[in-house]
Order: C-alpha cells, then structure tokens, then sequence
C-alpha cells in the first residue's frame, strides 16, 4: 500500500496577469521507506505541491491518499491545518515540520510503516 498517492493534482492561482496553472496534472506514488527530493525552480510549484500535501491549501481538483485514505474529509482537513500550523516555527523546514505534525496527530506509524500493521493512521 503506497504511503502517499496524489493522482492528477491541478492549481492555479489568479494573477494581475490572469490566471496562473502552478500544477498541471501532478502524479506521484511514494512507497514506505522511499525517499524523495522535490527539486525545482523558485516558482515551478514545489512549495504549492507540500502545501496541498500538508493540508495547508486546496488543490483545484485532484486526489490526495495518505495511506489509502483520501484526504478529503472536512473535519480530518481541519484538524490537520490545525496541528500544522500549531507546529510552526520561524527557523523549521518541510521535513522537520511533517515529522512534528505526523507526531502530534497520533500517526507516527507514517514515519515507521511497520509499524501500522493491523490499523489505519
């Protein structure tokens, strides 16, 4: 069962200029215990695609699934913006704070797949 699965992740954003596409048709598939480096260009959407990872922004259309399940449930959103921002700090990057929030929401089985045998996150 993969860790993460964004299928056909669409964003945009509108500009003085008109709109802007930042994700266009994003798909991924992230298997427990891979790594990955999100590399790009300032502008080229990497901190658009962590933001709607997190739950920090809504995607246009498209799908997210953490663990099977899709990340679409309002009141599981909310509560995960929530500890998100709660675990904020000036000086934290990305991973340090994804470690923070996992943590914080009782699923730190997503850092330790083995871990989450017999039970959903």
């Amino acid at each position: 069962m993969p860790l993460l699965k964004i299928f056909d992740l669409r964003k945009s954003s509108r500009t003085p200029q008109g709109l802007l596409t930042v994700l266009k048709g994003v798909n991924l598939t992230l298997e427990p215990g891979s790594s990955v480096a999100l590399m790009g260009q300032s502008g080229s959407g990497n901190s658009t695609l962590l933001h709607l990872v997190a739950g920090l922004d809504d995607a246009d259309s498209g799908e997210i699934w953490l663990r099977a399940i899709p990340c679409v449930d309002q009141y599981r959103h909310a509560r995960i913006v929530s500890v998100i921002r709660s675990c904020l700090t000036k000086d934290q990057t990305p991973v340090e704070l994804f470690r923070s929030a996992i943590m914080k929401l009782g699923v730190s089985c997503l850092l330790d797949p083995g871990s989450c045998e017999g039970r959903s996150p």
